[in-house]
């Protein structure tokens, strides 16, 4: 029949909430909130502590009313004063919750603090160990037997008493238990995926003998695609896409995403670990044919390339286009535009300044002034230098910066992905520009949504063969040379767009420069092309056309190296 409470005594010296303060009993008339969390946390591991010391089930509620600890007390022991006391008592839902919130949502946090830990202790061992003539980093095998080198991600140890517990409130949305929430941030879910879980669904098959998951992963290069696992999408073709290298992973058909869980990664060595599996879905699988554009993100890209194109005409970019030798009237048609502020302008007419940050059209940067980019605009519009500014954070740390239009004084260009319009691509105007700020995408950082490619609307044209070239400027010189159906990939590394053109089983004709450096860059891509939609299964036929364009037209390699090159010369000659 004992009752227990816990009494935490905080002093005026030390237990300040500044550096330095000394408290006053002015300053704790209600508890400070560290403190009153402190003393909570105490309450509810003490009982847990009891709970485990009973060897009892995790059947029932491990908080109940037969808890002995009831409440706490707060002492203030003050210099001036009498002691000021605070009496703290907590529900048993409170206690749960309080678990919860404190220990199981933030578990992973608590493992990557045990390793710096960890790694502080090592390398202190390995300090105090030199001075006295001993290396704490070598193994003893000669105690410890050989080091082994090899790595399980499903090799297991019995759980202690508190991962049982914690175990029973951990939170797991798939039926597999591999994607874990573990609270919120900022209103937003923050999901673990379980890579050693993820490791045995790939394994096991269900009752009709089918794979529990579908996909391709490659845990020794760190990449791959799998079918969604969360159980609002309904994902029958593989949209989930996994990176080990950058440390998350992301459906591109519902736009969930999250990081994985510290434990579970297999980060000692190195080494490579592969999952095979047999697959039951087509080599070729599109997974284009069920990426999941969101509706909004087609309507603010579609507003700003009205906005865009009707900036083109008496443009820069209009007298740029000229210059190389391209129809002003065939680029037009093509959706050619020109970026200035009327594009920022406009957008805030339905779009928070926020939404244009998320979206790409508008970069923070700390080079930026107050006189500079488009602050001046959004000063207009009542927004002051606080709210205007925001965190950059960069290698030295983080600093303030100030916004920029992205496509500012660019021509620009729609990028279109399964016929909606996913982004822009902006290429400088201006005379001298820095090599490496010519060209420019919308940032997919916080959208997620893979950049499209240019005219790519003629893969569901009648057209038997698509010329695939990789700038935006030898595309459209090759349908101003006749070659209608042609398109720019921007990019040779775009896989969503080689898949959307192995889905349309379109015969391909690669029209790749001919470069005449060292690494024949232009030539080698081409290869890289068709063997990667060879990979494919593809089952349209692939050419090298610009090779078979030379053998037709011997002075292209007088004229250049690409085709936009070729049509100057034409016109010239």
């Amino acid at each position: 029949e004992l009752a227990f409470r816990i009494i935490d005594w905080k002093f005026a010296v030390g237990d300040g909430v500044g550096e330095g303060d000394i408290l006053q009993a002015a300053d704790v008339i209600e508890p400070i909130a560290k403190h009153a969390e402190q003393l909570k946390r105490y309450i509810t591991l003490g009982n847990l502590d009891y709970y485990l010391a009973q060897n009892k089930t995790l059947d029932g509620s491990i908080w109940n009313e037969n808890c002995p600890i009831k409440y706490g007390r707060l002492e203030y022991i003050l210099a001036t004063s009498e002691p000021v006391i605070h009496e703290i008592t907590m529900t048993q839902s409170e206690q749960e919750l309080k678990f919860k919130n404190d220990v199981v949502f933030n578990l992973h946090r608590s493992r990557k603090l045990a390793k710096i830990r960890h790694l502080n202790n090592l390398l202190l061992g390995c300090a105090t160990g030199k001075t006295n003539g001993k290396d704490h980093l070598k193994p003893d095998y000669k105690k410890s037997g050989r080091r082994k080198t090899q790595l399980s991600l499903t090799e297991s140890k019995p759980l202690s008493p508190i991962e049982t517990v914690i175990n029973k409130y951990r939170h797991f949305v798939d039926k597999n238990n591999i994607i874990e929430w573990v609270g919120n941030r900022k209103d937003r879910p923050i999901y673990l995926m379980h890579l050693d879980k993820l490791e045995m669904a790939f394994k096991q098959r269900g009752h009709d003998g089918r794979l529990i998951i579908k996909g391709r992963l490659d845990i020794g290069r760190g990449k791959g695609f799998i079918c969604c696992l969360m159980p609002q999408h309904d994902d029958s073709t593989p949209s989930l896409h996994i990176d080990l290298v950058r440390g998350l992973w992301k459906c591109f058909g519902c736009g969930v995403y999250g990081f994985f869980a510290e434990h579970s990664t297999p980060m000692p060595l190195g080494q490579e670990l592969k999952i095979n599996y047999t697959r039951t879905i087509p080599v070729n699988f599109k997974r284009t044919e069920k990426l999941s554009i969101p509706e909004e993100h087609h309507k603010i890209m579609s507003l700003a390339q009205k906005i865009l194109h009707s900036q083109f005409r008496n443009s820069p970019a209009q007298a740029y286009v000229q210059e190389r030798c391209i129809d002003p009237e065939l680029a037009y048609e093509l959706g050619t535009g020109y970026g200035t502020d009327k594009i920022i302008n406009v957008l805030l007419d339905s779009y928070s300044y926020d939404q244009l940050i998320h979206y790409g059209f508008i970069v923070i940067s700390n080079r930026v002034t107050s006189q500079k980019g488009i602050c001046q605009l959004l000063a207009k519009r009542g927004l002051g230098l606080q709210q205007i500014k925001r965190e950059v954070r960069g290698n030295l740390g983080s600093t303030w910066g100030l916004p920029y239009s992205i496509l500012h004084n660019r021509i620009t260009f729609p990028l279109v992905l399964e016929n909606r319009n996913t982004s822009f691509y902006g290429r400088a105007t201006w005379p001298n520009c820095a090599e490496h700020s010519k060209h420019r995408k919308l940032t997919r950082e916080y959208t997620g949504v893979p950049h499209g490619a240019f005219n790519a609307q003629v893969l569901r044209t009648d057209a038997p063969e698509i010329e695939l070239s990789e700038g935006v400027f030898d595309a459209m010189s090759l349908i101003q040379l006749g070659y209608t159906p042609s398109m720019a990939m921007i990019g040779v590394d775009n896989y969503v767009i080689l898949e959307s053109i192995a889905g349309s089983e379109k015969d391909i004709g690669i029209a790749f420069d001919i470069d005449k450096n060292k690494y024949q860059t232009g030539q080698t891509n081409t290869a890289k092309i068709i063997e990667r939609l060879q990979k494919m299964n593809y089952r349209g036929r692939l050419r090298n056309f610009t090779q078979d364009f030379i053998a037709a037209n011997p002075d292209f390699l007088k004229a250049g190296k690409d085709f936009n090159e070729w049509l100057k010369y034409l016109k010239t000659a």
